[in-house]
């Protein structure tokens, strides 16, 4: 899953230059808007995803080190 937001992320940017040239129109500063917060979405679920992901690994860590410590 962290592969595919960081391709989103690589996507994101690349196209970036299209969208600030959105920003010259009236018309089409609304495009910018969503593509920024679309942006701002994936790097919020980039982070959540991270975050998780090291409290689950620590987690799991101390429960594997638990019952190895059992036996």
């Amino acid at each position: 899953m962290l592969l595919l937001f960081k391709f989103t992320m690589a996507f994101l940017i690349g196209i970036r230059p299209i969208f600030i040239l959105a920003l010259v129109f009236d018309q089409t500063k609304d495009l910018f808007k969503k593509w920024l917060f679309y942006v701002i979405g994936t790097l919020f679920s980039m982070s959540m995803l991270s975050v998780v992901t090291a409290m689950v690994l620590k987690f799991t860590a101390k429960v594997a080190a638990a019952y190895w410590a059992v036996k």
